[in-house]
């Protein structure tokens, strides 16, 4: 219903995830193909790709409208009504980027990383039926200073009738006909995460070993320890199909079913296969809404997999591992934690990676888990990124997830599961009379570990505990009241829960009266809204009177879960809505009630709220941080303006906080510090009436000590490999008189030049996660306070294959 005022939207704007309950989706299957695939820049996607709707499938699922952005390899996908006006918002991983990953099937570390620009993908899209989108814009996205800038990829036209009709549901007994199997099913699909487990290279004599191969699998998955506690959120199918062929191509398909085949893109052991077959075949046998996260099974003992919203895996009992950390990629958003690859330092939105090295975006876990700290290495730099854990799976295969990750993969699981798995009644509206008694049940999704509790409310006030409560209505006066129940995962595993995904309720009105109710019918539905006062953050409205009217319930849109919420019930017939977002649009409806029923709802009106500040939003990020002239304990901060910034505030770290420091209206402020030999660290952020923007990567300023030399440090000799492995080695070094600190160089050969690889006080360094048979070129220069020495002769590093 709201208009997104601009596409270019600040990062403090899109770290909010909206989860809602249950709705009628349509799944839109759009087919995207590059156009100019040998234009001069060929992972250019601008350079032309096309997109058609090939497939609408209606399902009732829990709507999760995820606009939290993770990666720049993603897609924001906006809808827009028949007005223009944006109703929609997603964050897709974009079909035609696959992110390759390789790893040691003996150490389960990266062996290799690409990113892979492909000629054609599917895009499964949610969208909810009541939204009422006619045109679809797919974005790329392209990180800036201060936020994120959206690209118009392609647009399409869906028209007034894009929802899909809904099939008949098909019995297991069916499904099973067409090779569906339930490995296990805890619940209802639209109120759980499916995993489906497709067969690839199996002949039909080969079948029955299949239902071997998936239950080892299945069981490894759920033996991991998150999964485990968080098993009954998930139901898992097994879908037989036959293959003229056993096993996999190299390089090539044979003939299977799906065309599945290592040397992938010329990788080893990436295992590809045709997704458009595979859900083509799993849209023509599945349950409409059971097709969550797909993973198709290849008979083959050779070590390999992919992920993506196809996942594959091989037999070797290594790839379920492998499984496990693309289903952190695609499933939970967890960025890569290892340092192979191609680096570029910057703040993510990923849950357990950060280019601050104070570790604040987890530093509520510090306390709590012995394994989270803040270890340099990760999203593929070896310096200047952090990750939360030394080894994760999300780093090295075989490790646990720890603390951060689980976490996130639990708040994740509840973006497609709500807590409340059931109501009775199921009508939200109960007339009672006095003297009557009535039972009220909720059914919540447990884990394993039973830290889920159930409160129950009347009118906001508790009265029980448990999954069932009894209204009596002798202890209650005539009238009306709220019952509510909520149902929270108490979990030690996750400590923030800022968007309350967590968390779930349902409410029931209950009109109590006396037997002798008149009415014969629900009263009608009131007409005349009309709106008084309207301010900043709040406003009145009213209605005429309805003749058979005993109570009336307002509704208000609440716009980022997509629905309406119960504003008030009331006898009046004017309403006071306050505490809203100053100069918000607002919309509002009433419905009236009495003993025999509730009239459906008036259409709504829209109230656009005033704004008396000289700002719509908070500012953007101030870019170009750095520090200069320092010298004496003196040195200037300086940064390029925020875009709606009105002032600016430098803060410090303490050692574990920051903490504001001096605020100042300009663009750069000088500083004194209070030590010599000590490094500082700052950030700074923009402010103007509407809050605080985000603040900047911090920067590191050294205060030089008092010189207690008279020259640099003579050039560093002697550089020796006493470690020497396929992967890694070790250089060391005689110390050098009066040399502090050592910088490390090594030669890089596309640009032909020397490049700093690591500042250190000892006299050795290691390097990691090499190629073997490679030969590499490092080098040292000795510092001190009074300079840097020449550089060493360089030596000649050749690893073992």
């Amino acid at each position: 219903m709201k208009a997104l005022e601009r596409l270019f939207i600040p990062l403090i704007l899109l770290c909010l995830s909206v989860f809602a309950t249950a709705e009628s989706i349509t799944e839109l299957q759009i087919q995207l193909e590059r156009t100019q695939i040998y234009s001069a820049n060929p992972g250019n996607l601008a350079a032309g790709v096309s997109a058609s709707v090939t497939e609408k499938v209606a399902k009732q699922a829990k709507y999760y409208e995820d606009d939290e952005i993770v990666s720049t390899d993603q897609l924001m996908v906006i809808g827009k009504d028949a007005d223009n006006q944006i109703v929609y918002r997603q964050v897709v991983d974009n079909p035609l980027l696959l992110h390759a990953e390789s790893f040691n099937p003996d150490t389960g570390e990266i062996e290799t990383a690409e990113e892979i620009v492909k000629d054609s993908g599917t895009l499964r899209l949610e969208v909810p039926d009541q939204k009422n989108i006619r045109t679809l814009e797919l974005n790329t996205i392209d990180k800036q200073d201060n936020g994120y800038q959206f690209n118009l990829l392609q647009r399409i036209n869906l028209g007034k009738n894009h929802k899909a009709t809904m099939s008949e549901s098909v019995s297991l007994q069916a499904q099973g006909a067409n090779g569906v199997f339930s490995v296990f099913q805890t619940g209802e699909s639209e109120n759980r995460a499916d995993l489906v487990l497709l067969s690839e290279g199996y002949t039909a004599s080969d079948l029955a070993k299949f239902e071997a191969d998936v239950q080892n699998i299945v069981e490894g998955y759920f033996d991991e320890d998150i999964y485990k506690e968080y098993k009954n959120h998930f139901n898992v199918w097994r879908v037989e199909v036959a293959s003229n062929q056993s096993g996999a191509g190299n390089g090539s398909p044979i003939d299977t079913k799906f065309g599945a085949h290592f040397n992938c893109y010329n990788i080893e052991r990436l295992l590809c296969v045709d997704e458009s077959k595979v859900l083509s075949y799993l849209r023509s046998v599945m349950p409409a809404n059971a097709m969550d996260k797909v993973l198709v099974v290849v008979n083959t003992e050779k070590y390999g997999g992919a992920g993506g919203q196809v996942a594959t895996m091989s037999l070797a009992p290594q790839a379920i591992d492998l499984a496990l950390h693309e289903l952190g990629h695609s499933f939970a958003k967890l960025a890569d934690e290892y340092d192979y690859g191609t680096c570029r330092v910057y703040e993510p939105d990923n849950a357990n990676a950060t280019a601050d090295s104070s570790g604040a975006k987890w530093r509520h876990w510090s306390d709590i888990d012995a394994n989270i700290g803040v270890y340099e290495g990760a999203m593929y730099c070896p310096s200047g990124m952090y990750r939360p854990s030394n080894t994760s799976m999300m780093k090295v295969l075989g490790q646990p997830f720890y603390a951060v990750n689980e976490s996130e993969i639990v708040r994740r699981i509840y973006g497609r599961v709500d807590v409340i798995d059931a109501v009775e009644p199921v009508q939200s509206d109960i007339a009672m009379n006095k003297g009557e008694s009535r039972d009220f049940n909720v059914t919540p999704v447990d884990t394993t570990s039973r830290t889920v509790s159930t409160q129950w409310y009347v009118n906001d006030q508790k009265v029980g505990d448990g999954a069932s409560f009894t209204f009596n209505s002798s202890q209650y006066q005539e009238g009306v009241y709220t019952l509510k129940v909520v149902s929270a995962d108490k979990t030690s595993r996750v400590i923030k829960d800022p968007d309350q995904l967590l968390v779930a309720q349902n409410v029931w009105t209950i009109n109590l009266g006396d037997s002798g109710s008149t009415c014969d019918e629900a009263p009608a539905t009131p007409s005349g809204l009309a709106t008084t006062d309207v301010g900043s953050t709040s406003f009145s409205f009213s209605w005429n009177t309805v003749s058979t009217a005993e109570s009336y319930r307002t509704d208000i849109w609440n716009e980022s879960a997509s629905r309406w919420d119960t504003l008030k019930v009331t006898t009046d017939t004017a309403v006071t809505a306050t505490d809203l977002e100053a100069g918000s649009t607002q919309w509002v409806r009433v419905a009236a009630k009495n003993a025999c029923g509730e009239s459906s709802p008036s259409g709504y009106i829209t109230v656009e709220l005033t704004d008396n500040q000289d700002c719509t939003q908070a500012p953007g990020t101030p870019g170009a941080f750095a520090a200069s002239d320092v010298s004496n304990g003196r040195f200037t901060l300086s940064w390029s303006a925020a875009d709606g910034a009105t002032s600016y505030t430098v803060q410090k770290w303490t050692g574990w906080e920051w903490q504001d420091h001096q605020e100042t209206d300009s663009t750069s402020l000088t500083l004194t510090a209070t030590n010599k030999g000590t490094t500082y660290y700052y950030r700074v952020y923009g402010k103007n009436q509407c809050g605080n923007g985000q603040a900047t990567n911090w920067i590191k300023v050294e205060i030089p000590e008092e010189k207690s030399c008279s020259t640099p440090p003579a050039k560093p000799t002697g550089l020796r490999t006493p470690y020497l492995y396929s992967t890694w080695y070790r250089l060391d070094w005689p110390k050098v008189d009066g040399a502090t600190q050592y910088e490390v160089q090594t030669w890089d050969g596309y640009s032909r030049t020397w490049k700093s690889h690591t500042t250190t006080e000892q006299n050795y360094v290691d390097f990691y996660n090499l190629q073997g048979g490679y030969t590499y070129y490092p080098r040292v220069v000795a510092k001190n306070a009074c300079g840097a020495s020449s550089p060493s002769n360089y030596l000649s590093v050749t690893l073992p294959r």
